[in-house]
């Protein structure tokens, strides 16, 4: 992430209906594919109009290292996207970079 201290992230989901049942999570993995962090909210705490925000224990190596963002839900009565960026080369006729869009919290 850049910075020492990363303590959450905030994502940008897309409901079709409100979520009732379940969970939404992120596992947070070190380069090493050992678990740094992770957390859940219920779903019913996620609202359309609000961005998504799971808050861990600060990670004082965050600044040096490379690690890997997870994101899950576990039981849910509704589907639920992700926001991501699209970056449409050559006109659409190459691949299309996808990269998610999401905000560090620190």
């Amino acid at each position: 992430p850049g910075g020492s201290g990363w303590r959450g992230v905030l994502l940008a989901g897309v409901l079709d209906v409100p979520l009732v049942e379940g969970y939404l999570g992120v596992d947070i993995v070190s380069a090493k594919q050992e678990f740094v962090a992770q957390v859940t909210i219920p779903a019913i705490q996620v609202a359309s109009y609000l961005p998504i925000r799971l808050e861990f224990a600060p990670l004082a190596e965050s600044a040096t290292g490379d690690f890997e963002l997870r994101v899950f839900g576990r039981n849910l009565d509704a589907p639920l996207r992700m926001l991501e960026w699209r970056h449409y080369r050559l006109g659409g006729l190459l691949p299309t970079r996808c990269k998610p869009f999401l905000g560090l919290i620190f």
